[in-house]
């Protein structure tokens, strides 16, 4: 059989995937990508939910994606269209005296939070100017053995990275630099505290912390999620969008920047293992301190392909544990990547609707806008803190969007799509995940949509709700961690999976990272996808498949 040969195959057509392929592709590169399903984009995609309704199946909301690389990805004239774009964030108020944030100014809550909220944005946009750059270069390693490939130049780049990072923390200024050195290692709960008295300010904020992750507003560290999403929108161009046809046309243009550069493409085709390989004396080793490298990868079906790079865009343990197989790895390698934390506390409400629904004190311009029902910090922690005990909130918070509104082509003339991730809901339930279960979970969901909007329970036509194991089975995002790993301090950085990994490159020659369970983390950015490729043409890797 002839072996089917690329410079580069990627494992998982998410959007991360698609990047990466990009980016090598347009270096020249001769690139495949091997995707499980028969879409690709991973958690960035559009589905059906009831005849004539699609929905944003998972991720719903475009705010993280850079603009610096959504005009280098050309992702503009490959179709990517925004339906709305600059969304307000309005935190709702039972008796409808809602809280809207528009960029510094707000407006609702108490006289003081709105005389104080411009320099509070202030200072936390130029707390997210600082973590900008971080997040769209690779992490530096704090030390590097003298004697692996390109050791000194690698030591030079890390040290030139280290220092650049200390000169921006110092060009913050005294004032900022103490602020940030004092608060990143806060619970948001203290944060939102210090500066704000209305509970739906503080709510809304501390959601913004919390969404995505395990955590609640009071847990230890939270500050660095929340400044991590700030740095993140801050490289966006801190604009809440919504992209026509739904989060899958993101992908849709990611897969024809992929085709117009040359990357082959394969829908249903999962990979079953990684090939693993030994060089020989005839690639300058002995045999018997010859390293192991990344060779290809057989899929379910038999079919092998082979390569000098295996870029896999599944999360890390997954990857190492059951593609690779832990034999590749030393033993405290493996340990560490078993250990990766990854569970979420986050599922997901979509509702085909018959007509727009009513919220209470909202008119219908404004209701096209990020909606939060997260009363106060209060409320949010205990939303999450059942699900410590494998339980589900009685009241869970909730982030709405009705994006039928600025796209109605996603549902029939006159009805609506509403969306929305809903925080309090346990991974694995007490007793299991059963139809009796799941049925009182969404009561209870229903039941907080119901006090804000009277009388939306007449209007579904068609309702479904996804826990976090539904999550991690259809998007492959174990435990429903949308991070592929929670962002704490032992797991951020360059300590993202884990140190000996931390820069896209595994200790198996020739097998990269490049999904979210990477620097700088999850949400539909694709920086860990750009980053990873970056890292991959830094070493390329000659002639090792060359026996074949």
């Amino acid at each position: 059989m002839v072996k089917q040969k690329f410079d580069s195959i990627i494992i998982g057509g998410g959007h991360n995937g698609l990047v990466t392929a990009i980016k090598l592709a347009k270096a020249g590169q001769r690139v495949l990508v091997l995707e499980a399903k028969d879409q690709f984009g991973g958690a960035a995609v559009t589905r059906g939910l009831a005849p004539g309704y699609n929905i944003s199946a998972a991720a719903h909301l475009l705010h993280l994606l850079p603009k610096k690389l959504q005009r280098e990805l050309r992702l503009e004239q490959f179709g990517l269209v925004l339906a709305a774009q600059n969304l307000k964030t309005i935190a709702l108020d039972l008796a409808g005296n809602h809280v809207v944030f528009d960029g510094k100014n707000l407006s609702g809550g108490t006289a003081a939070d709105q005389s104080h909220y411009p320099t509070y944005h202030r200072d936390m946009q130029e707390l997210a100017r600082f973590f900008a750059p971080l997040l769209a270069s690779r992490a530096p390693r704090l030390a590097r053995g003298k004697h692996e490939p390109h050791a000194r130049a690698e030591k030079l780049r890390d040290a030139c990275n280290l220092a650049m990072t200390g000169l921006r923390l110092r060009l913050l200024g005294r004032r900022r630099m103490r602020q940030m050195l004092r608060i990143i290692g806060m619970n948001a709960y203290d944060l939102v505290d210090e500066h704000f008295e209305s509970p739906l300010v503080k709510g809304a904020i501390a959601l913004d912390a919390v969404i995505g992750t395990e955590f609640a507003p009071r847990t230890p560290g939270t500050v660095i999620s929340y400044l991590y999403r700030l740095g993140a929108e801050y490289a966006a161009g801190n604009s809440l969008a919504q992209p026509q046809g739904g989060m899958g046309s993101v992908s849709a243009a990611l897969v024809k920047a992929a085709e117009a550069a040359g990357v082959t493409l394969k829908l249903k085709s999962p990979v079953a293992r990684i090939l693993v390989s030994r060089a020989d004396s005839s690639q300058g080793y002995d045999d018997e301190y010859a390293p192991d490298y990344a060779s290809g990868v057989v899929t379910v079906n038999g079919t092998e392909y082979h390569a000098n790079h295996i870029v896999s865009n599944v999360d890390p343990k997954t990857t190492v544990l059951q593609l690779a197989g832990p034999q590749h790895f030393d033993t405290d390698f493996v340990r560490r990547i078993n250990n990766i934390r990854m569970k979420g506390v986050s599922g997901k409400l979509h509702l085909a609707l018959k007509a727009l629904p009513e919220f209470k004190g909202l008119s219908r311009l404004e209701l096209g806008n990020r909606l939060l029902i997260a009363p106060s910090s209060e409320a949010i922690e205990r939303a999450i803190d059942p699900t410590k005990y494998g339980e589900f909130a009685e009241q869970p918070v909730l982030e709405i969007t009705i994006p039928t509104l600025a796209d109605p082509s996603l549902a029939p003339a006159g009805t609506h799509l509403l969306s929305a991730v809903v925080v309090g809901i346990p991974t694995e339930l007490k007793g299991g995940w059963k139809a009796e279960s799941r049925k009182a979970l969404l009561k209870n969901v229903m039941a907080v949509l119901e006090s804000y909007a009277p009388g939306i329970g007449k209007l579904v036509v068609q309702s479904e709700l996804l826990t976090p194991s539904d999550i991690a089975e259809e998007f492959a995002l174990p435990g429903g961690c949308w991070h592929q790993g929670s962002l704490t301090f032992d797991q951020f950085y360059f300590m993202r999976p884990t140190y000996g990994a931390s820069q896209y490159q595994t200790p198996l020659k020739g097998l990269y990272l490049c999904g979210a369970g990477n620097h700088p983390g999850g949400g539909v950015m694709g920086l860990a996808g750009y980053n990873a490729a970056q890292q991959v043409l830094r070493h390329p890797i000659k002639n090792q498949n060359s026996k074949g």
